[in-house]
């Protein structure tokens, strides 16, 4: 599995970036792969995103040790 992610921040930022995209899609559905593709509104960000998955895998790891 190829996983894209594409932070955008102007819309000239996000112009050439989605070309490139395209380009991906194109490459993965010629190939016979389906792509999903999801577009939303930023909440936090990739480095919160995964300090907060290591402190949760922290967590479940202590837990099934302490029960």
């Amino acid at each position: 599995m190829s996983r894209v992610t594409l932070t955008l921040h102007s819309p000239q930022q996000a112009k050439p970036l989605l070309g490139d995209m395209w380009n991906w899609v194109k490459a993965q559905t010629m190939a016979g792969n389906k792509v999903q593709l999801e577009a939303k509104t930023q909440t936090r960000s990739l480095a919160e995103n995964r300090l907060l998955h290591a402190m949760l895998t922290h967590i479940s790891k202590n837990r099934e040790l302490a029960a």
